[in-house]
């Protein structure tokens, strides 16, 4: 391999792990829905009334941030 491509590769690797560091803050929609106990349309019909957690669109796929799922229980959790 030559240096150019060493350091192409290793310049990749790096990306790709900090990608990777980032989307682990986020759930899918069907893994945001296992952890809610919830239907992933009940997720949809939420977004769609504006009653769920946060997400963001990631190209074309849904993401819900991690925090923001915890911010929007503790927003939501009645005390009795």
């Amino acid at each position: 391999m030559t240096n150019f491509s060493q350091d192409y590769q290793t310049t990749c690797d790096k990306d790709r792990g900090n990608i990777d560091a980032i989307l682990a803050q986020y759930l899918s929609v069907e893994q945001a829905a296992e952890a809610l106990r919830v239907h992933r349309r009940t997720l949809e019909r939420w977004y769609a009334m504006r009653r769920g957690p946060p997400r963001v669109l990631i190209g074309q796929r849904v993401f819900y941030p991690i925090d923001g799922i915890k911010a929007w229980i503790a927003k939501n959790t009645e005390s009795f």
